[in-house]
C-alpha cells in the first residue's frame, strides 16, 4: 500500500463546503475564518512499534539526523486512526517549500531515525509551498518498519557466568536467540546432538574470562514489544546457554538499555 497525496486546500472552499453540507438548524459558528495548516495523515503499513513517533517539518529533505534541521515537529498519537490527522501550523513559512518526513526515536537513545517508506518515491516527494493565502495543505505519508539494519543500536550486554554461586572461567557461551521461540524440546535437541558428536547448532559468543564473564554486542530491534494476538512478543529478549556435563543451562536476557548486566547461574 502506498500513498503520497500533497495538495492545497483554500479554506474558503473548505467553508463554502461545510455551509452546504449544515442544515440551518445545526449548524456551529465558525470560530476561525484566517488559517494556513497542514494535515498530516501517517498510514501505518506493517508498523510494529508506532510510539515516539514524530511528524517533522524542513527546508531540506530529510538525509540522516545528524546533518538535519528541522523547523518544528509533532508528536503522533500512538492511537491515531486513518482518517485522523496531525494538524500543523505552518501560517509563519509563507513562501517556503516545506519537506515532511516522519520519524521514530530509537529505542534506547534520543536520536531519530525514518519510518516514512519510499516505496512510490524518494522523501524529497513529500513537500508543499506555502502560499500567502489561507489554504489547507493535505499530506499523507506512509510509514513502515525500516528494513536496513543500519537503523538499530547495539546494546552491550556483560554475562557472567556462575555455577553454585562460583564464577566459571573460559566457559563457552552460546546465543540462541529470542527468548519467544525457545522450548524444552529445543532444549533436549541441543543435548543430544552435543552427546552424539559435540557440537552445537548456534552461535558461540566465545569463552568467559578469569572473571567469568564476557562482553557481548546484542543489536537492539527498534520494533520492542509488539502485541500479537493476546500475547505481548519481546524482539529484545534472547536466551543464551552454557553446556556443562552434557546438561543446557540457559538464561533469558531482556534488553532494556545500551548497557545491561546479567548473571547465568546454575
Amino acid at each position: 500500500m502506498t500513498m503520497k497525496i500533497i495538495k492545497a486546500i483554500p479554506l474558503c472552499m473548505l467553508l463554502l463546503f461545510i455551509a452546504a453540507c449544515s442544515s440551518s438548524d445545526d449548524s456551529q459558528p465558525i470560530a476561525e475564518t484566517s488559517d494556513i495548516k497542514a494535515n498530516v495523515y501517517p498510514i501505518g503499513v506493517g508498523l510494529e512499534r508506532k510510539s515516539e513517533t514524530k511528524i517533522f517539518l524542513s527546508e531540506l529533505p530529510y538525509e540522516s539526523y545528524q546533518s538535519f534541521q528541522p523547523l518544528t515537529s509533532v508528536e503522533v498519537p500512538e492511537d491515531i486512526t486513518v482518517v485522523d490527522p496531525v494538524t500543523i501550523d505552518v501560517a509563519e513559512y509563507k513562501g517556503k517549500t516545506l519537506y515532511f518526513v516522519a520519524l521514530r526515536k530509537y529505542l534506547f537513545s534520543d536520536d531519530y531515525y525514518s519510518v516514512t517508506s519510499t516505496t512510490s518515491g524518494p522523501l524529497s516527494d513529500y513537500s508543499a509551498t506555502i502560499q500567502e493565502v489561507d489554504s489547507v495543505y493535505e499530506v499523507s505519508l506512509v510509514l513502515s518498519e525500516p528494513s536496513s539494519t543500519d537503523y538499530w543500536d547495539t546494546s552491550k550486554l556483560t554475562l557472567t557466568v556462575e555455577r553454585g554461586g562460583a564464577v566459571v572461567p573460559n566457559m563457552e557461551v552460546y546465543w540462541f536467540g529470542e527468548s519467544s521461540l525457545w522450548t524444552q524440546e529445543l532444549k533436549e535437541n541441543i543435548e543430544t546432538r552435543y552427546m552424539v558428536d559435540g557440537s552445537v547448532a548456534y552461535s558461540s559468543m566465545t569463552q568467559t574470562n578469569a572473571d567469568g564473564s564476557l562482553v557481548i554486542n546484542v543489536p537492539v530491534n527498534e520494533a520492542g514489544e509488539v502485541q500479537q494476538g493476546g500475547t505481548t512478543r519481546n524482539y529484545n529478549s534472547h536466551v543464551f546457554f552454557v553446556i556443562d556435563n552434557n546438561v543446557v543451562q540457559p538464561t533469558t536476557v531482556d534488553i532494556t538499555g545500551l548497557e545491561v548486566e546479567h548473571t547465568l547461574s546454575y
